[in-house]
């Protein structure tokens, strides 16, 4: 069995999967809302993609439940089913990850860019989605949480402390767009402070921007604040046409070449960032390309 995520990242970067809703949308996969979905109409295809990812190397692989709270579930008429899907999902991941990957659970925010206010949510009803969405995924099995793709600070905080409660691991990772703030303005640095003193096993940044315009700010991030650090950048460009990824549609013929993401990689590493994976429109070959600048054995 593999070791636990912070014995692995005390050891040496750890290399995560790629991204999964751009690549099943570009092969047939209605993603509606990015909700997870399609574990019932298009689970072959899932599953086809955590196996490629294993066998190019991935060391986690990340169950499909990525904005899978309630709420998020029940805007698309999938809420009666809300315990199936996430079944569902994490038992897909540990059947590719058997006894040699672990199993991560994906945990969306509720809001994403919009916040609290403007989605009609208390912090109490956060709270509580998160807790049971945390719950679940820890009664299901999964070896640890990716909380990720948190815009605002006092949502990123109920997440963190619902995720905490399980005493699973926690990596929690930010979105920065076009500014180094969060959306309700509070920086990088005290972002990162805030979720290290929070309880945050692991901090990072994922989505929104492609390894050039993420390198930066994960520079700034590990200034500010000590312990392991994760990196998921998307695997197309954005910049300088667009300022984040939303809107970008003929990303691709923006995806950039595996050996991109392979420099990305090595500078990630050089740097101090502990797990190294990727984002919205990284595929497979993309971590190939990664795992063997990272010394990591690919499967196939």
């Amino acid at each position: 069995m593999p070791k636990p995520i912070l014995e692995q990242l005390a050891e040496g970067p750890v290399l995560g999967d790629g991204g999964y809703v751009y690549i099943l949308k570009q092969r047939g996969v209605p993603m509606e809302g990015y909700t997870p979905y399609a574990i019932f109409t298009h689970a072959d295809a899932i599953r086809q993609l955590h196996q490629e990812f294993f066998d190019a190397g991935a060391e986690v692989i990340q169950a499909q439940t990525f904005q899978g709270t309630r709420n998020r579930l029940e805007q698309i008429g999938m809420a009666e089913h809300y315990v199936e899907i996430h079944q569902r999902a994490v038992a897909l991941a540990q059947e590719v990850a058997g006894n040699q990957a672990l199993v991560a659970g994906s945990v969306g925010s509720a809001v994403g860019s919009k916040g609290l206010a403007q989605a009609g949510l208390t912090l109490d009803d956060a709270r509580g989605l998160y807790q049971e969405e945390c719950n679940l995924l820890a009664d299901f099995g999964v070896d640890f949480l990716i909380v990720e793709t948190f815009m605002w600070m006092d949502d990123m905080l109920v997440a963190l402390e619902a995720a905490k409660a399980t005493e699973l691991p926690v990596m929690f990772t930010a979105s920065f767009k076009e500014k180094e703030t969060t959306d309700d303005n509070v920086s990088l640095g005290e972002c990162a402070r805030k979720l290290k003193a929070a309880g945050a096993d692991v901090v990072g940044i994922n989505c929104m921007r492609e390894p050039s315009r993420m390198l930066p700010l994960m520079r700034w991030m590990r200034e500010a604040v000590e312990g392991p650090m994760a990196m998921q950048p998307i695997g197309f460009r954005c910049w300088p046409d667009y300022t984040h990824l939303h809107g970008v549609r003929d990303w691709p013929k923006r995806v950039l070449a595996p050996t991109h993401m392979a420099d990305y990689a090595r500078e990630a590493a050089a740097i101090g960032v502990n797990y190294i994976g990727c984002c919205c429109g990284s595929g497979p070959e993309h971590l190939r390309a990664m795992a063997k600048v990272l010394s990591k054995t690919s499967r196939q």
